[in-house]
Parts: structure tokens; sequence; C-alpha cells
């Protein structure tokens, strides 16, 4: 079973899409201790393509899938360049630290709570997927 609906390419639209995650959780029965990971990855996803696709007109769509005890969550948006996040290489936090630096560990956080991401480009439209397993 899914569920998709989409969204404008606002941030305030962030309490409406934990709202739809929520109200399909409910409907799968999936537990609330899942519920950080897949809110804080969705919202890094999401305020990054509302972030660096900035001349988009078009919304965002959400779809959420749970099957075989797996959840997928794709973000599909309209971009002239995409960014692949499945590609981001992983941060060396000791040296990010060592460093001072502050931010850029959106996508890396994602990729730590996320079983599998995904990007696939088709034409113009970008699907970033996010897989996460919930039962063993």
């Amino acid at each position: 079973m899914k569920r998709m609906h989409s969204f404008r390419r606002d941030f305030g639209e962030l309490e409406n899409i934990f709202g739809f995650i929520g109200t399909v959780f409910n409907e799968y029965g999936i537990g609330d201790e899942h519920r950080f990971s897949i809110d804080l990855s969705v919202e890094e996803v999401f305020t990054n393509m509302v972030k660096y696709n900035a001349d988009a007109s078009g919304d965002i769509a959400i779809e959420v899938e749970y099957d075989d005890g797996s959840l997928f969550v794709r973000l599909l948006d309209q971009q002239q360049k995409p960014f692949d996040v499945s590609a981001v290489k992983p941060v060396d936090l000791d040296a990010y630290h060592k460093e001072g630096r502050i931010g850029g560990l959106g996508i890396h956080l994602v990729h730590q709570f996320m079983d599998e991401v995904k990007h696939e480009v088709n034409g113009n439209i970008t699907t970033v997927t996010l897989i996460r397993k919930l039962s063993s």
C-alpha cells in the first residue's frame, strides 16, 4: 500500500509533512520508535530540495510505502541540476570537530539513519528514496 501527497516548496510545510508521515505510520501500525529517524531524514532531504532548487516552481511530492517490513519514502522534485544525496561520502567526525566546522551533517545523518538511500533522475524529475527496515 502506498500513500502520496504533494507539498509546497516551502519550509513552512514541514509540520504538514510530519502530519502526513504520522498518519501513514498510524495506518500501517508502525511504532513511534521509528519516527525520529524518518522525520529527520525526510526533513533533511526536503529542506535541501527547497534550499538548493529555489528556482523551481512545482511542488515536492512525498510517497510512503510499507512493504514486507520495510518503509520506503520517496521524495520527487523537478530539478535542473540534480544533487545525488546517495553519493555523499561519510563525514570524518574527528576531523569535522577538530576543524571546528558547523553544519553540513544532515545528509551524513540521513545515511546513518537509513538502511539505503537511492537517487534516480528521469528527465527533470529527481527521486530520492529512503529505505528503512523496520523488522528483522
